[in-house]
């Protein structure tokens, strides 16, 4: 695979390096397990107590965060090991496929969220109705939006410069060389409006639905006379927050780094600062939703007794699933004489 100039762009100081690599391994194990329980809770435990389609979208965001864990921040880590693209071909096409839709996905979901919490507030008798069927038609269609944008791109790309792929050292990521003299015009202007469409338009409806998500809190705060669970809208507005912190700088040092006055190490720190949107989510819910949270504190309290449990041998008749289950157990004393034995029974529930 081609790469552009290591000399200029690739990390010569071991710190740097140890550095990334610590923030890429933290993203990569905390988002395989703090996303995977995020899917697991929602779907199978109904452990997120918030309204149907909010809950919808949590679980989009979760499969989105997941599909960037394992095909752009893995591969990244292992650039990172080597120094160098040693995945191959397929999956560097694969890794710019996923990180040119699942990014713009992620960003055009949190408006969804943000956007439903505003309907849910200002029309509550309306939305009363809707179910996990409405909001998995809602966020499928935003898949299906985000994909037919991005498609005449990946068949430009195929068409004109699919064997162009390298390996960007200022990144640590797979890109497509545009500035190729084989890239017709349309392809490097259409590439150009991509890039500001998925950048311009969710800020936009994200700052404007985040102001009228606050607005409408609090009118429905003082008509409920504080009786408004406030959750959903703390859920909606971190998750909004975190976003913003991860992508703007990452905004920021894309326009100074075209404009030629920005050091590469920024604009790879700000690249890799984007990640924290990827693993920030399970963190936005242990500390906003009251029930995700109970879910954790009984798993982690059931994984401890199981443990326990464990090591004082207790024998399996007694354990089903994992943990005690309501049975008879039996403590033996002494025998009285040869012949009689006795024996108290008592009920053991956990």
């Amino acid at each position: 695979m081609k790469t552009n100039n290591e000399t200029i762009y690739g990390i010569q100081s071991s710190p740097e390096r140890y550095t990334l690599l610590t923030w890429t391994v933290t993203v990569l194990i905390t988002s395989l397990l703090g996303d995977g329980i995020i899917v697991l809770a929602s779907i199978k435990h109904n452990a997120i107590k918030l309204h149907k389609v909010i809950v919808v979208v949590i679980q989009h965001l979760a499969v989105c965060n997941l599909l960037l864990t394992t095909v752009v921040v893995f591969p990244t880590t292992v650039a990172l090991i080597a120094d160098r693209w040693v995945l191959g071909e397929a999956l560097g096409h694969l890794h710019v496929l996923v990180r040119s839709t699942c990014y713009p996905a992620q960003r055009v979901l949190t408006c969804v969220m943000t956007t439903l919490k505003v309907l849910l507030l200002k029309y509550p008798l309306r939305t009363a109705s809707w179910s996990r069927g409405t909001g998995h038609r809602i966020c499928g269609l935003m898949w299906v939006v985000v994909i037919c944008v991005y498609l005449p791109l990946q068949f430009g790309v195929m068409l004109f410069i699919w064997d162009n792929l390298q390996f960007d050292f200022a990144s640590y990521a797979c890109i497509y060389d545009y500035s190729s003299t084989r890239a017709p015009g349309w392809l490097r202007h259409y590439n150009l409006m991509y890039i500001n469409l998925v950048i311009v338009v969710p800020c936009v409806v994200l700052l404007v639905t985040s102001l009228f998500i606050l607005v409408k809190a609090k009118v429905a705060a003082a008509r409920y006379r504080g009786t408004l669970r406030w959750e959903g809208v703390l859920t909606v507005l971190i998750t909004v927050g975190v976003l913003f912190a991860a992508f703007l700088p990452f905004c920021a040092v894309f326009v100074a780094r075209d404009l030629g006055h920005l050091n590469t190490t920024i604009y790879r720190g700000a690249n890799f600062l984007n990640f924290l949107n990827i693993m920030a989510n399970f963190f936005v819910y242990c500390f906003t939703v009251n029930s995700f949270r109970a879910y954790l504190k009984s798993g982690v309290v059931g994984l401890v007794r199981r443990v326990s449990l464990k090591k004082r041998r207790v024998p399996p008749q007694y354990v089903k699933g994992g943990s005690l289950a309501p049975t008879t157990t039996i403590d033996e004393q002494l025998p009285l004489s040869p012949d009689v034995e006795t024996r108290t029974f008592h009920k053991t529930f956990v």
